[in-house]
């Protein structure tokens, strides 16, 4: 490839050669064609002639047969620029004196005593009558001088032109190569699994414009496929969970049947009380995980319509607490907002079971205030608290905080999970703040209906 390329510009180069010799040639030809015009019709006015450069001009004695029909003063002039007047048998180009003769002038090219001339013939017209002709030249040497120069010139410079062409085309190709090696090594390495490679870029050229371009779509596809990996493992993981968290309240349901057939009446209703509760801890569990499948998909139920945060936060109070004390504090007025009351009222009750669980007995406090243009839920409670450790966990899916969260103390931790979906879907924040032996507070915002 850089050989063609080279080769078109040495091309390139002799053809533009050989185009500015012709073109100079012509000029100069033109510049003397131009001067012998000039000559030949200073020659040819009324008068006596200007005498040649070198000496005065002589007429003919003897007329050659070519101008016999051209009588005195109907002579032949002819200006040689050589010192010596051409005889008529010496003509520069007699050809063309026949051509004037007959009306026409021309220019001819030809050679006159070994030396290479450029003839300018016209005819001498007195009103219409042909009163003779002139003849001019001037020697063309210098022009052929000059031509041969610039060819030589052309032939000395090509093959420095052709080394330097080939120089420069491996400089360039170079520079021009080796971002695109580095960027062929860097797709090579992503597609072996190296998703962090990464091209080194400098300047601010096209090659480095594509090179930060090529730096983006590598970053974009290691964050796709990092969130595919952790979407694939939170995948493996929630069905490792969800079997694990499934074993327990049906292998208490087996034993609770096979207890049940061969116990005593009262054996019986207590292994049908057991397989009641197990029934529905597992109906319980089932409605969890298929809440988050449907908030995984994009179709988690939502009725979005205007209500009063307050009253969604009092109807799980009532319905979560029943006789516990909870310290209520709600805003005055309607904390106004848009969404789904009915989601928003189990984000209450999830949280105050959670308080509930791990409180053990200290005291619980939900308020409901707006701030800054959001309406606020807020629970606390004064219980175990959590360790800073966990609290970006807490809201993944069957996390449990460990001596603080174990299965004793209920749950299979898709609570906090579930509250963030719901949040999200309000377009709202969850905000878990804790400290242990100090309890836990949880705050939720959802945007504010003015």
């Amino acid at each position: 490839m850089l050989l063609v390329v080279c080769g078109s510009v040495v091309a390139a180069m002799l053809v533009l050669g050989i185009a500015i010799i012709t073109i100079n040639t012509r000029q100069l030809q033109s510049g003397l064609d131009h001067e012998l015009v000039e000559r030949a019709n200073g020659m040819a006015r009324p008068g006596p002639p200007p005498p040649p450069p070198g000496g005065p001009m002589r007429a003919p004695e003897d007329e050659p047969d070519l101008i016999a029909s051209i009588r005195r003063p109907r002579m032949i002039m002819a200006d040689a620029l050589f010192g010596t007047m051409p005889m008529p048998g010496d003509l520069f180009d007699e050809a063309a004196v026949r051509l004037a003769a007959n009306g026409s002038p021309s220019f001819s090219d030809c050679e006159y005593r070994g030396e290479p001339v450029r003839v300018y013939t016209a005819p001498i017209v007195r009103g219409r009558m042909l009163a003779g002709v002139v003849q001019v030249a001037h020697e063309t040497r210098g022009i052929a001088d000059v031509r041969e120069v610039q060819f030589r010139t052309l032939m000395i410079v090509l093959p420095f032109a052709l080394i330097g062409s080939v120089l420069l085309g491996f400089a360039v190709t170079g520079r021009v190569m080796h971002p695109i090696g580095a960027m062929q090594n860097a797709a090579k390495a992503i597609a072996d699994g190296d998703f962090g490679a990464r091209i080194q870029t400098h300047g601010s050229d096209e090659f480095a414009k594509l090179g930060e371009q090529f730096n983006a779509m590598a970053g974009r596809v290691e964050e796709a496929v990092s969130g595919l990996r952790q979407s694939l493992e939170q995948q493996r993981r929630f069905t490792a969970d969800a079997s694990h968290e499934l074993r327990t309240p049906l292998t208490r349901l087996q034993l609770a049947a096979s207890a049940a057939q061969t116990g005593s009446e009262e054996e019986m209703r207590r292994a049908l009380k057991t397989a009641e509760d197990a029934g529905k801890e597992m109906a319980a569990l089932v409605s969890q995980l298929l809440t988050l499948a449907s908030a995984d998909a994009g179709r988690m139920e939502m009725r979005f319509e205007t209500f009063d945060l307050r009253v969604a936060a009092a109807e799980a109070v009532s319905k979560t607490m029943g006789g516990e004390t909870c310290e209520t504090a709600f805003a005055s007025d309607a904390v106004t907002v848009l969404g789904d009351e009915a989601q928003m009222e189990r984000v209450c009750t999830n949280l105050l079971e959670n308080a509930r669980k791990y409180a053990k007995g200290a005291r619980i406090s939900v308020r409901v205030f707006r701030e800054n243009g959001f309406g606020v839920l807020q629970v606390q409670d004064e219980g175990i608290g959590i360790e800073a450790r966990h609290l970006p966990h807490l809201v993944e899916r069957f996390y449990r905080v460990e001596d603080a969260r174990t299965r004793d103390a209920g749950g299979a931790g898709l609570g906090l999970a579930i509250v963030d979906e719901i949040v999200k879907a309000h377009h709202g924040e969850l905000r878990i703040e804790s400290e242990p032996g100090k309890g836990t507070r949880v705050t939720v915002r959802v945007p504010e209906v003015k």
